[in-house]
């Protein structure tokens, strides 16, 4: 394994699974022909797991575009392991609602042994909770919020909430967004309430 891929999958179990030696790693995959997540990604991790000193049991999940409970294998498994690394697009789609505050669960955004050892992989998982941390703080404490881009958007509103508790119950890797919020928005002279869809249908 290159050195850049072995940091990248160190930074995954270790810096953000915060994974021992010793412990029981359940890794649960969508098959490569989905056309998602590449396998090579998933035994990336698997060798860095291996020496480290991990028990490694592998369990394949395939794909639904609507989902709203993991399927009973997958939960069985996850009880009987220290830390659950998902290379799979339901953790997504339930990351909200699908896991205990008390679980250890990680679900990957890097898809292949590239986005693995590319700098967003390798640089320290503590580094972007911290950058996304200091996010969340000046956007909670905004009086007043606006978006807009070269599409066309532009609106404004306030955040209907502090961040505290609505963060999804996993962690995400590389860490890449703040916590999602309840804004109230103003247009034409009334307010309304965007909520993010948590149960979207993903491609």
């Amino acid at each position: 394994m290159l050195d850049h891929t072995f940091s990248g999958a160190y930074n995954l179990l270790v810096n953000c699974g915060h994974a021992r030696a010793g412990e029981h790693l359940l890794l649960c995959f969508e098959p490569e022909y989905l056309g998602y997540y590449d396998a090579e990604i998933v035994q990336d991790i698997k060798d860095c797991a291996a020496e480290i000193g991990l028990n490694i049991t592998l369990c394949e999940l395939g794909f639904e575009p609507f989902i709203t409970a993991m399927p009973a294998h997958v939960v069985a498994a996850m009880a009987a392991a220290d830390l659950t690394i998902f290379f799979a697009r339901a953790a997504d789609q339930l990351r909200f609602s699908g896991f205990n505050a008390g679980e250890r669960v990680v679900v990957s955004f890097a898809l292949n042994g590239e986005s693995l050892a590319s700098p967003f992989g390798t640089v320290h998982y503590d580094a972007t909770l911290a950058l996304k941390q200091a996010i969340d703080m000046v956007l909670f404490a905004a009086e007043e919020v606006t978006v807009t881009n070269k599409s066309g958007t532009d609106f404004t509103g306030k955040i209907g909430a502090s961040p505290e508790g609505g963060d999804a119950n996993m962690r995400r890797f590389p860490m890449l967004v703040n916590t999602p919020a309840r804004v109230a928005l103003h247009c034409q002279g009334f307010w309304s309430v965007l909520v993010p869809n948590i149960t979207r249908p993903m491609a």
